[in-house]
């Protein structure tokens, strides 16, 4: 793994208190939803604050994958939090939770969850979910 590389996974398993291999999980149901490697910065930021159209302010961090979730929807550009980047709605693929929503440019895609939805269990190993 390169210097630049290892240097940024610290910082996303300091952040998140996992360590490799563990994950994030859905709040809900618990279910696999992504792990601290795919965090990724958009915009120069791991976490964002928004607020919609209706005042709901949301936190999200942004992973470039998440297996755990499920996309819904047509995408659309109305409202969009992130210049050029259509979004769907992401839900858990286990239990339908709205976790976030998919966004997605002509070149780029990744996924903003939103933080308050999501569980970070350091005491959880992602060996012991499949096991």
């Amino acid at each position: 793994m390169k210097g630049e590389d290892r240097k940024a996974r610290i910082k996303v398993e300091k952040r998140f208190g996992l360590k490799e291999g563990q994950a994030v999980l859905c709040k809900t149901c618990k279910n696999i939803i992504t792990l601290p490697a795919h965090n990724i910065t958009v915009n120069g930021e791991y976490i964002h604050e928004f607020t919609n159209p209706e005042g709901v302010t949301y936190r999200i961090s942004c992973f470039s994958s998440a297996s755990g979730c499920m996309v819904h929807g047509i995408p659309v550009m109305d409202h969009t939090w992130f210049e050029g980047f259509s979004w769907s709605i992401s839900l858990c693929s286990n239990c339908f939770t709205h976790l976030g929503w998919y966004y997605k440019s002509d070149d780029q895609s990744f996924f903003g969850l939103i933080v308050d939805r999501l569980l970070t269990n350091p005491a959880l190993s992602l060996l012991d979910i499949l096991d």
